[in-house]
């Protein structure tokens, strides 16, 4: 690598400066192709059961690991490894519950804005927080996600069909029942 000196910036025009800014964004920017899970996280994706659970302590992978089932999920583009009696063919109607919107919504709105193509969702919010998300299945379809909270009312959980749920907390009793 050539030798740099701070100094050769203060001779750059704008537009080279933007270019330089748009080529260091392309290198930051990740894709659910890019997940490459560790040991625990590839564990839980491949467990041929029914309900899984993912454990560990904060920042151990649990949400990036939630966040790209989702997407899997609702999108259809699954990794060549993710098991094949496990994935949708056509587009999903999910679920994730957090614990709150403040903190929980947050935590999913910044995940989701790092790991899923802009072009392929549609989020809507309301209130600042994540209500629903629409993403464009791979078979032409769409598929509809709806973000929930601990601190919500337990009827609203209650008469859903699903596809799928992620629960990025342990949630009550009462909606874990009513989800499942």
């Amino acid at each position: 690598m050539p030798d740099f000196d701070p100094k050769d910036l203060e001779n750059l025009q704008p537009e080279d400066l933007d270019k330089i800014l748009h080529e260091l964004e392309v290198l930051t920017v990740r894709t659910p192709w890019d997940y490459v899970p560790h040991a625990k996280q590839e564990e839980f994706h491949k467990s041929n059961k029914y309900i899984r659970a993912m454990l560990g302590g904060n920042r151990s992978g649990k949400t990036e690991g939630g966040c790209l089932e989702a997407w899997w999920h609702s999108s259809g583009d699954y990794p060549e490894w993710y098991p094949k009696d496990h994935r949708f063919m056509g587009p999903t109607r999910g679920r994730i519950i957090v614990s709150d919107y403040k903190l929980g919504g947050s935590v999913i709105d910044e995940k989701i804005k790092k790991w899923w193509p802009k072009e392929r969702i549609d989020v809507k919010y309301f209130m600042g927080h994540i209500e629903r998300i629409t993403v464009k299945h791979k078979t032409g379809g769409n598929s509809r996600i709806d973000l929930l909270t601990h601190e919500q009312a337990d009827a609203l959980f209650e008469g859903w069909s699903g596809h799928w749920a992620w629960f990025d907390e342990p949630p009550p009793r009462e909606k874990y029942i009513a989800t499942k």
